[in-house]
């Protein structure tokens, strides 16, 4: 059994939580003596006392969540460069782009530089964002 020890409470962190079944127990030794007439003692079976400091409650939902989210705004570019090369497989762009004389190697070099460049320039500025 635990509570809240508020008095304690420092604005760093969590409050404490203390266990106090001493406390509990005498609570209800004195219901039961109130309604039973005579000396009642309730026994608390499995709760016992064990020494042990205070433990403290943290909640730190940013290493908790921050990988996933992390992880998630570095995949949000896949879907803008499947869009980008179904739109070209649609129009028959790089078809097109044959006729004209563009040979197979340098369309993909030019496509993976352009997309490592947007990729690499989000890295940045996300990354920037979280030292800020």
């Amino acid at each position: 059994v635990g509570y809240n020890n508020t008095r304690r409470f420092h604005l760093r962190r969590p409050p404490d939580l203390l266990r106090i079944a001493g406390p509990v127990r005498a609570v209800l030794d004195a219901w039961a003596n109130a309604q039973v007439e005579g000396n009642v003692t309730a026994a608390m079976v499995g709760i016992r006392e064990m020494p042990k400091p205070a433990t403290v409650l943290s909640l730190d939902l940013g290493g908790t969540l921050g990988p996933f989210f992390f992880t998630l705004a570095f995949n949000l570019l896949f879907p803008t460069i499947v869009v980008s090369l179904v739109y070209e497989k649609e129009m028959r762009l790089r078809v097109m782009m044959e006729m004209m004389g563009l040979g197979r190697v340098a369309y993909w070099v030019i496509n993976y530089v352009f997309w490592f460049l947007v990729y690499f320039i989000f890295c940045v500025v996300f990354l920037a964002a979280a030292y800020i």
